[in-house]
């Protein structure tokens, strides 16, 4: 009985030997600098961001050329 759960267990050693911590002979490549995240500094993110306004029930009162008139925030 002993024997055969040894057997048992060197085969399940062998098997799963490269996945528990096997060699491993390649390397990643090396990763790029982070450009974001810089620490002690304040986190500034730009991007570009395409936005469409639908204005509705305003009968007239407000036509395109008005709002792009208006100051941006």
């Amino acid at each position: 009985m002993y024997k055969r759960c040894a057997v048992l267990v060197a085969l399940l050693l062998l098997v799963a030997g490269p996945w528990i911590g096997g060699p491993r002979t390649a390397r990643a490549a090396a990763l790029p600098p982070l450009a974001n995240l810089a620490p002690g500094t304040d986190l500034r993110l730009k991007q570009d961001v395409d936005v469409n306004v639908v204005l509705i029930g305003f009968n007239g009162l407000l036509d395109p050329a008005t709002l792009l008139a208006q100051p941006s925030a």
